[in-house]
This record gives structure tokens, sequence and C-alpha cells, in this order.
């Protein structure tokens, strides 16, 4: 399908493409080159994604079981964390926090070198 337009190559443009792709195949390889002592230090802190998102979605489940025990002994000490923008109240209930606690303390004992914030 030909709509009666032509193509012009602007060569600057095509100077920057090759370039980028030049420095994109020189990055690529160049990350088998590193110093192995560096290599060894980079990895000290690193934790493995599978093994993080199969911990969250673990924890998650367990912060779950608490909302529903909680519910089910229907004693959830509701409490005001304040008012919101639209000057709605803010509740926060024992179930909130003790799935809170399982979550965060359940990560931190299985990544310590995790930094998990603390926002509660």
């Amino acid at each position: 399908m030909n709509f009666g337009g032509t193509i012009r190559l602007n060569r600057m443009g095509v100077c920057i493409i090759i370039g980028a792709g030049v420095l994109l195949v020189l990055y690529i390889n160049s990350s088998g080159m590193e110093n192995p002592k560096t290599e060894t230090r980079k990895n000290i802190g690193s934790v493995n994604l599978k093994q993080l998102l199969v911990a969250a979605v673990e924890v998650a489940i367990k912060g779950g079981k608490e909302v529903v025990a909680v519910r089910n002994a229907r004693n959830n000490d509701e409490k005001s964390k304040g008012k919101t923008k639209e000057g709605v109240n803010d509740p926060v209930t024992r179930a909130d926090y003790n799935s809170h606690c399982v979550m965060y303390y359940n990560l931190i004992h299985s990544f310590p070198k995790v930094k998990v914030s603390e926002v509660f």
C-alpha cells in the first residue's frame, strides 16, 4: 500500500541510531569483563526475586488469615487514624494491626538483608 509519500533519511538521525546500537552492544558485552572481586561484593546483598515473590505471596496469605481470625472473633477494636482529605473517618482495626505485624515480621525473618520500611 503506497500512500504517495517518500521517506528521507536524515544523516544525523541515522548516526544517532547507529551510535546507540554500538553503545548497547558494548554495554551488553562488557558485563562479563568485570573484576571477579567486585562481582562477589555485588552479590553479598543480592536477593532472588523469585524467592522474594513467593515469600510475599505467603505472608499476604498469612496476613489475610489474621484478618479472618479477628473478624470471626467479632472484637475488632476499631480506632480512628484521623480524617481523610475529604473529611471521612479513616478507621484502623485490630485486624489491620495484626495482619501488618504478621506480614512485616515474616518478611524481615525470611530476608534479613532486605530493608522493609514499617509504615503503620
